[in-house]
């Protein structure tokens, strides 16, 4: 753990900022960061939380394998393989081959939240353009096709089925 006091507030921005992964009021990194915002009070739900992983689990389990059914058969959308049975997230993203700013548009019309999963690539935020890389073709062509789609354990199969729903008549 640790602790910042400071009269500064540009030099607490500063922190902050770095302390938020070099995200401050977007998810674009604009200066190098961590993840450093755990305190020990979090620490210690996360801790008690492993007492229910069990249950917690078989719940987003569940969610996943409702959420490939509902998605199953619609052209143009890959769901990860083996989610929901052999591992299990708290996120459920696809890769589709279409745009992926109508679709998300579409979903938003109809109350669904999505998220680009990787935006542009961390390579793209102005924290990391510069750092030197290889090629990263395979994460250009995943940043735009990859979406995160609502999951939460306690989502019902309706839910799951209503963005399954909306996804197929957008995609057509």
């Amino acid at each position: 753990g640790g602790l910042v006091c400071c009269a500064d507030a540009d030099f607490m921005a500063q922190i902050v900022r770095r302390s938020n992964f070099g995200f401050f009021g977007s998810r674009e990194a604009m200066v190098v960061g961590t993840n450093a915002k755990l305190s020990e009070y979090h620490a210690a739900v996360g801790l008690a939380a492993l007492d229910h992983w069990p249950a917690t689990r078989a719940q987003f389990a569940a969610v996943q394998s409702h959420l490939h059914a509902a998605l199953s058969g619609i052209a143009g959308v890959v769901c990860p393989g083996g989610g929901g049975r052999s591992w299990v997230s708290s996120s459920f993203c696809i890769q589709v081959d279409s745009p992926l700013a109508p679709l998300m548009r579409g979903l938003q019309e109809q109350g669904i939240e999505t998220r680009r999963w990787w935006g542009d690539g961390v390579h793209r935020h102005p924290a990391f353009a510069g750092c030197p890389r290889q090629d990263l073709a395979n994460t250009d062509f995943l940043a735009k096709r990859v979406l995160g789609l609502p999951c939460s354990r306690d989502q019902s199969p309706g839910d799951s089925d209503r963005v399954g729903a909306a996804l197929r008549r957008i995609m057509g």
